[in-house]
């Protein structure tokens, strides 16, 4: 089973959503967003993905790992865990 957490500014996008769990999934990470955002409508799927690819400043965590930081393509299967966080700016 994938476990998907979304940051409170994704959550408020797609409320259903808050923890997700995909029991039958293995793929890459952009068929996982993809599937997600399939799930969460319109909305979310804004801020997921610019292009069919992950939006820029979306921090993407792979079990604990960013994925800035891992081989491409990250491949995601049973057991995984996946944080999506957007980022936040301000002063």
């Amino acid at each position: 089973m994938v476990t998907i957490h979304l940051g409170s500014v994704l959550r408020i996008c797609a409320p259903q959503l808050d923890l997700r769990q995909f029991a039958e999934f293995s793929g890459t990470l952009p068929e996982l967003l993809e599937r997600l955002a399939s799930a969460g409508g319109p909305a979310l799927r804004d801020r997921l993905l610019e292009g069919g690819n992950p939006r820029r400043y979306l921090n993407i965590f792979v079990d604990g790992r960013d994925v800035r930081f891992l081989p491409s393509p990250v491949r995601i299967g049973p057991g995984t865990v996946v944080d999506l966080l957007p980022a936040v700016a301000g002063g």
